[in-house]
This record gives C-alpha cells, structure tokens and sequence, in this order.
C-alpha cells in the first residue's frame, strides 16, 4: 500500500531537535512518505541535520507581507496576554492557588469585567480575527508558496511550532488553498501566552486536556475530534535518560561530591529582572545555615543572546557557586552543540536535589526525575506593572493547573523563597504525590510515550492504517563527548 505524502515544516532548532532528537521523525518515516521543509534550509547546520535523518530539505519560500503580521502579531498577543488568563481561570474553576486578598479581589471588579467583555470581543467572536488575517491574506503574494506546495504534492501539511511568525505566511496559504494541515504545538504555554492563532489548522497536537480545553474554548470552530493529546514531545528524551547513567556523566561530579546540590535555572532578564537579588538571598540562608560547605549552588543561565549580560553581572558577586553558562547562541546551533546541550540539561536536572525556577517547565523536568522545585512568584524588591509580573504568567490558564497540582512551592517573599529551599533540602520527599499529579495533568502521563501517542493520532486523522512498534520510536541515545 503506498504512503501517505506528509510535508513537515518547521521553524526553528528548536523544533528541529525535538523532531530528530525523539524519534519523530524515523517514526514519520515508517508512516509517510515524508518531505521536509524550513524558511532556514539554507542554512548549512539545518542542511547537516536533514543528512543527520537522511532527507533533503526544502525552502520555504518567504513571500512579501510577511513583516506585516510580525508587527501586528506583537499587539494582539499583549492584548491577549491581558484579556484571556482570568475568563479560563474562572470557567474551569483552575483557580486554586490565591495570589494574595487583593489579585483575588480584582477577579470580581470592574478592571476584569472589562478585560473579560474585551476577551470576548477579540477571541469569542472570530470577527475582527478574521478582518485581520483576511487583509494579512489579501496583502500577501502567494504565488511562490502555491507553487511550493503544487510542487511537493502532500496530502498533509503539519506545522511544527505554529505561532512562529515565519510560519504564518505558509499557515495562511495552506489555509486559502484548503490543505489538510496539522499545528503542533510545541510548549504548554503556547495558547495562553503566544496569541492567536490567525490561521487555523484543521487539526491540533497538544500536551494536555487543558490545552485541549483552550483550543476548544477560544477557537469555536475547533471539534473535539480535532484534537490529539499526545504529552510533550521534548520529554521522551527525558525517558530514555532517566535511568541511564554510565554513558551520560555529569560534567560537575568532582565539585559536588558528597554534596547536595541545588541547580538555580535562570530565566531571560524580562521575566527574572530581579535574579541577582534572588540569588543574593539564597546564598545568605546558605551561609545563615551552615550549609555553604555542604551544599553546591549551581546556576544555569539559559542559551541565548538575551542573556547576555547575567554571566558577567553573577560573576560580579564574587560568590562561592558553580555557573553553568552555554555560549551564547547567536545564529541556529550546530548539530554537537543541540547533542550536548540537551545531555547536560537532563543531567544537571537529575544531578539536583533542589531546583529553583522561575514559572517554567523546568519544574516537570524536575517532577520526571522526582525533584523538587521552588518557583519564584514574586518580582524583588519593588513590585512591577502587571503587565510585567510574575504575576501574570502564575495567572495565565497553563499555569494554574500546575498550582493546583501542589507539586512545587511557588512563593511570594524572600522570607518563604528561602524557607521553601531550607524545607526541601531537610525533607525531598514533601509534595512528592503532587509531583505525580503534575505528570498526570501536564503531560498526561505521558512521558516517554508522546512519539506513540502522536503517531497513533496521525494514523487515525489520514488513514494511513499503520502504527509505529513503541520500541521502534524511542529516542536514540545521544552520546557525550
């Protein structure tokens, strides 16, 4: 029987990593006659990491227009992020965690009535979405994309990563020439934080029933048997790994042996403006308590050029801790450094006995390996707008959840940002029945299945009529060197 022709696009190498990294792609593969495609296949690492799967790769061409939407879509999604937390919050009663008498306060007053009937004017109707994405469409020249996809001939399209701007141009496109096309989305945040989607696809891969809920709730046209809950691709590597341990050493063993060590995971300085003073009280209570010799402090800074300037403002402190800082990542990494990169995350995350955070999903990295997370709630010493507040991510419908789950302490204060690190090292059991929950609810228990998971779902959606042998799919072991 022949194959299906799938066209995989993706965006980013991020994306990319997840995709080869996994097994996605071998499973792919066996499935489907599989063309894949990027805006960045002129790039030589991408072009590596296509003979890395054994495939050419495909341009996607970038037509005129596409800077349009990449302005506007910087509006709608601070709009988005204002209006369409608290409605789903207060709809599915996810709400359980209280921020503070006042935020809760706030849900019944005036201010929210008035971002909720905003909500409801921007997402619940689908009319000035629409009005939007029709002039993007009508201003947008298609004839090279049209081509492209005359040309590779799919049945399917899926999209890796659909709010990537360079993707919204072939989204669009796809969309005008009725294409059955599959989004896949690739963070759990990605609905409540990243916008709208303006061309929907007309099928969706997402993590979890809350997602699930969301698509279904803020896109009308959205069925439930339009949707996939598959888990989060990234963490069937986490699977593979999580019982190996000879080939995998941890690059930090000889300064923390005999220690207990507690990794620091930083975030970009727009969301952990205040680190340094986060950091400043953890090394105090460490010194307060005795612990400074018998407790590693690591502190991951996270790749990137906007990260910049941590590695020199931490190496200011003149503090006794181990900095782990990747180098910055200016243009798409090669296919060595996404190898490493990865293997060390995995393993400083198993190496831990506490991690610190900010609202991110190093704290499911850390329930995998059954690690404790404190999460930094607060913004330091001075409280910003809300509309760069911690806050507001704690707030967004992703994250609720992972509140409600009571498998990390999310603090409010420096006072219980320490005690809650004092409390874990003392006792790495407490909230170890949350950590279950948060997989269970996050990631659908679905750790080192999503390949499966996801295939099976495709099969059903293009009746190809094969699924993938789970021992067939998992992720290959990438050895450090």
């Amino acid at each position: 029987m022949q194959k299906p022709k799938l066209l995989y696009i993706f965006s980013t190498y991020v994306s990319w990593r997840d995709s080869l990294f996994t097994g996605l792609i071998d499973a792919l593969q066996e499935q489907y006659e599989l063309v894949i495609a990027s805006p960045h296949a002129g790039n030589a690492h991408m072009q590596d990491w296509a003979k890395e799967a054994g495939l050419p790769l495909h341009q996607v061409p970038a037509p005129e227009g596409t800077a349009f939407l990449s302005r506007y879509q910087k509006y709608i999604f601070s709009l988005w992020k204002w209006v369409a937390t608290r409605k789903m919050a207060r709809k599915y009663q996810i709400h359980t965690l209280l921020i503070n008498e006042q935020q809760e306060k706030d849900l019944s007053a005036k201010s929210y009535k008035r971002k909720d009937f905003l909500w409801r004017i921007l997402f619940r109707f689908s009319g000035p979405r629409n009005l939007l994405g029709w002039a993007y469409k009508a201003s947008l020249n298609r004839q090279d994309l049209t081509a492209f996809y005359q040309k590779i001939g799919a049945q399917y399209v899926m999209f890796h990563d659909i709010f990537q701007p360079n993707q919204q141009a072939p989204q669009a496109v796809a969309q005008h020439m009725g294409l059955e096309s599959i989004g896949l989305l690739r963070s759990w945040d990605n609905l409540s934080a990243k916008g709208a989607i303006m061309f929907p696809a007309k099928k969706y891969l997402v993590w979890n029933e809350i997602m699930e809920t969301e698509l279904l709730t803020w896109y009308p046209g959205v069925q439930k048997s339009d949707i996939g809950v598959v888990g989060g691709l990234v963490f069937d590597y986490h699977a593979r790994l999580k019982t190996e341990t000879s080939s995998f050493p941890f690059i930090y063993e000889a300064e923390t042996r005999n220690k207990k060590v507690i990794t620091f995971f930083l975030n970009y300085p727009d969301i952990s403006p205040h680190y340094l003073e986060n950091v400043k009280d953890l090394l105090a209570m460490l010194k307060a308590e005795g612990w400074d010799q018998t407790v590693s402090l690591i502190i991951r800074i996270q790749p990137g050029p906007r990260n910049r300037g941590q590695k020199e403002n931490l190496l200011a402190l003149d503090a006794d801790f181990i900095l782990d800082a990747p180098p910055d990542l200016l243009g798409e990494p090669d296919l060595e450094y996404l190898q490493k990169d990865i293997n060390h995350l995995v393993q400083v995350v198993k190496a831990s006995d506490v991690i610190i955070n900010y609202p991110s999903t190093t704290t499911i990295d850390g329930a995998i390996f059954d690690i404790p997370s404190v999460t930094i709630g607060y913004d330091g010493p001075e409280n910003l707008p809300y509309h760069h507040s911690l806050l507001r991510i704690i707030e967004r419908t992703h994250y609720r959840p992972m509140a409600a789950c009571k498998g990390n302490r999310i603090v409010f204060t420096p006072e219980a940002f320490t005690a809650a690190v004092h409390a874990y090292l003392q006792d790495p059991d407490l909230e170890q029945a949350g950590r279950k929950r948060i997989l269970e609810k996050l990631l659908n228990d679905s750790v080192g299945k999503s390949v499966v998971l996801m295939m099976k779902q495709l099969a059903r959606w293009t009746a190809s009529g094969q699924t993938p042998d789970p021992s067939q799919v998992e992720a290959p072991l990438i050895q450090s060197s």
